[in-house]
Order: C-alpha cells, then sequence, then structure tokens
C-alpha cells in the first residue's frame, strides 16, 4: 500500500511549535552570552591593567542566573 504523501496537519502544528521553542531558547542563550560578554568589555575597558575586576563581573549574580536557567 503505497503511504500517503498528506502529513497530519496536527502534527506539522506540533512540531513547528516545538522548533520555535528550541529556536526561542537559542535566541535567549544567545542574547544572555552576548550580554555577558559586552559587560565583560566594559569592565575591561573601565580596568585597564587590573584582572581582579574582570574575574568579579564573571562571577555576577547575573551570570549565575544564566547557568541556572541553561540547566532547567
Amino acid at each position: 500500500m503505497p503511504k500517503s504523501t498528506f502529513t497530519d496537519p496536527q502534527q506539522i502544528i506540533a512540531d513547528l511549535r516545538r522548533e520555535l521553542a528550541e529556536c526561542r531558547a537559542d535566541r535567549d542563550d544567545t542574547l544572555a552570552q552576548q550580554i555577558a560578554t559586552g559587560r565583560v568589555l566594559q569592565v575591561i575597558n573601565l580596568s585597564p591593567g587590573e584582572i581582579a575586576p574582570v574575574f568579579e563581573s564573571a562571577r555576577s549574580p547575573d551570570r549565575r542566573e544564566t547557568r541556572r536557567r541553561s540547566l532547567e
């Protein structure tokens, strides 16, 4: 028996919703990384020659929140 060329519309919708959720999660992760990078670069710019502030900015609560969300 030949396989139908029509796909269940409900399955298509479910697949698209899943893909959209994955894309949104990827976007959010990328945005969080870009924000964190920007903050570190600002600290580097404001404290040339001083490494301690750079490390301290990497340990900020925002970074821990990003890490927590990525584990969910």
